[in-house]
């Protein structure tokens, strides 16, 4: 198996997973993703989908990207937030600002927590 049959197959699981996850068949992902059923087949059979129907799925399945290519233990946390920062970087100020507040609300409780273990 190359290398990338393993990434289609970890595409096609994580497909499976979030699609069963929310209850729906390949019919309904598949209406609500804009593709057909056979497509939705396809793709959760290990075929190589097109950069748009990955995109199609993301924002039908809502998740991101990442929860869809990548197997759990193949992207690490410190990747993950490289991934979000400039993600937050094409956003508007405003949306900047407010998850700015929301970071330093989450720091905050985790360095309170920490404070209260030592």
């Amino acid at each position: 198996m190359t290398k990338d049959d393993d990434q289609n197959m970890t595409l096609a699981e994580n497909l499976q997973r979030i699609r069963a996850a929310k209850g729906w068949s390949r019919k309904k992902l598949a209406d609500e993703a804009g593709l057909t059923e056979g497509a939705i087949t396809k793709i959760e059979h290990g075929s190589d989908p097109k950069a748009v129907s990955i995109k199609r799925l993301v924002i039908a399945l809502g998740c991101t990207a990442d929860e869809l290519l990548f197997a759990e233990n193949e992207i690490d946390a410190d990747d993950q937030f490289k991934v979000m920062l400039s993600e937050i970087k094409k956003l508007p100020s405003d949306d900047k600002e407010f998850l700015k507040e929301m970071l330093r609300s989450g720091l905050m409780y985790c360095q309170t927590k920490y404070l209260r273990e030592i």
